[in-house]
């Protein structure tokens, strides 16, 4: 006799977190604590297993969230699952989720997608699973985009925002932890960045007493580490002061011994918000020896128009703050951006000279163009001699690091995808 309903994560390392969202939001529901929830990481294996599993239960949903840089290995997975597909179409489910799926919806159902999930998923995953748990159509809920039987696509659109405290962002039951979720939503919306797109321009706090809470619940499993997912560590909250009373309150619920990163990876600062009193609060209450800046550029031409709302000037105060209070400084900067001229990459040389040597370090990228975003259809510049020489000093002297080649070379390809359509090797 077959089991009833499994969910199939493709559980990748890029995305754990938004796997770990999910899970938390499931995790809540009463009526879906007997789900049968299984995580396959590699490909290999998730394109044989599938034919087993859905011999063994009566429906199979398969969940993938993905970003942009991941379209060609996605696309390459529903290829080979594609007979799965069609041998077992009355039961098996294929949903996606995550940035790029959101951004470029129609694009990801052809890439053989059942369902995509559009923006912020608990909610959405909640109410489909329990759609397919009681044998119901999935497609009636909000959220969520597909093809109908005519073949016309229909997007049922969700209204309201996830409340962060309803759930919590990680899984317990599962044993999938990992840095915690405080901050949704930017209200900047540069040029580059899905992030204001996905989950709207006003900010949501996840608040001290339900991350306190989530805490507890973990501390016996994972207790030595606690890291935070965030567009800018210094904005919790109303100010400073609500900063301090969620590290406080933490630092007083958890083990001693328990180490607090702020301001460091997988989460940044802004230069602006960087200040004597948040670097206090780091010193105080933090264990980290650095701080991730976004800078982004050293020309104010390129700030003012991919809307950054901070100044060279802040970059270099923020810099200035960090090194005084012996944190190594971590800086952004992206290579490559649409409309960059050779004075604003003279002026990102001559910033990023300065700050090496104000002892800091350069973390290079590349602009990607990414869907929704203002220059979602925008060609990169040129890395200019200038630029490149300058790349090969500064990582020769050790004072440069990050993956800005591929994904300058990955970025002509997100841009002829996101022009024609067309998926080019």
């Amino acid at each position: 006799m077959k089991k009833k309903t499994a969910l199939v994560f493709y559980y990748t390392h890029e995305n754990r977190y938004s796997y770990h969202a999910l899970l938390g939001a499931l995790e809540t529901q009463e009526d879906l604590q007997e789900l049968d929830i299984l995580f396959l990481e590699k490909e290999d294996t998730l394109v044989s297993e599938l034919p087993c599993l859905l011999k063994q239960y009566e429906k199979v949903v398969l969940g993938i969230s993905f970003c942009t840089p991941q379209l060609w290995s996605t696309a390459a997975l529903m290829k080979k699952i594609q007979n799965t597909q069609q041998n077992f179409s009355d039961s098996f489910y294929c949903i996606a989720g995550g940035p790029h799926p959101t951004g470029d919806t129609v694009g990801t159902l052809k890439l053989g997608f059942d369902i995509v999930v559009v923006g912020e998923g608990e909610d959405t995953l909640i109410e489909f699973m329990q759609k397919i748990s009681q044998d119901e159509d999935p497609r009636e809920i909000q959220g969520i985009a597909f093809w109908n039987d005519k073949g016309e696509f229909v997007y049922n659109q969700r209204h309201r925002l996830v409340d962060l405290d309803k759930y919590s962002p990680f899984s317990a039951k599962h044993h999938k932890y990992g840095a915690i979720e405080i901050t949704r939503g930017c209200p900047y919306a540069c040029n580059y960045c899905q992030t204001s797109h996905l989950f709207g321009s006003k900010m949501r706090h996840r608040s001290v007493e339900k991350i306190c809470e989530f805490m507890q619940n973990i501390i016996v499993e994972h207790p030595t580490v606690l890291r935070f997912v965030t567009p800018n560590a210094f904005s919790y909250g109303n100010g400073l002061a609500d900063l301090e009373f969620l590290l406080f309150s933490l630092k007083k619920s958890l083990p001693s011994f328990t180490k607090i990163f702020i301001g460091t990876f997988p989460s940044e600062v802004r230069p602006d918000s960087v200040n004597k009193e948040a670097i206090s609060l780091v010193k105080q209450y933090a264990c980290n020896d650095n701080l991730t800046i976004g800078a982004q550029s050293g020309s104010q031409r390129m700030l003012d128009m991919c809307h950054r709302g901070h100044t060279v000037e802040d970059i270099y105060r923020s810099v200035e703050l960090a090194r005084q209070n012996n944190f190594m400084a971590n800086v952004d900067f992206i290579f490559g951006m649409p409309d960059e001229t050779e004075e604003d990459i003279a002026k990102t040389i001559q910033v990023m000279n300065d700050l090496v040597k104000m002892g800091a370090k350069i973390h290079a990228h590349a602009f990607l163009p990414l869907p929704q975003t203002a220059w979602r259809k925008a060609s990169h510049a040129k890395i200019t001699p200038a630029l490149r020489k300058s790349i090969e000093r500064l990582i020769s002297q050790g004072d440069l690091f990050g993956n800005w080649n591929k994904q300058y070379r990955l970025s002509t390809k997100i841009f002829h995808y996101l022009c024609t359509g067309e998926l080019v090797q």
